[in-house]
């Protein structure tokens, strides 16, 4: 919650700058990084999540794009780009 106020806090001041402000929160994903963790910590990651799948670094860019490309109107958002409901 504190990091959407940050967010929304600097849309709001960069905005007239024409500088759009999100955050995009990718979730766990299979990388280098965590591929050396075991694999219960693995498996609990993916339990939480309802689609029973996790993003690709590949997938999570593709979004970062189409953000910078096509909703070129889009700021102060915080985007979850997981299925893990909170």
């Amino acid at each position: 919650a504190a990091l959407a106020g940050l967010v929304k806090s600097l849309a709001r001041e960069w905005g007239k700058e024409g500088i759009r402000v999100n955050l995009v929160l990718p979730g766990f994903m299979l990388t280098e990084m965590t591929a050396v963790l075991r694999e219960s910590v693995k498996e609990a990651a993916l339990s939480r999540h309802v689609l029973n799948r996790l993003n690709t670094p590949e997938q999570a860019a593709a979004f970062i794009l189409f953000l910078q490309d096509v909703l070129t109107a889009a700021s102060g958002q915080v985007f979850d780009l997981d299925s893990r409901i909170v």
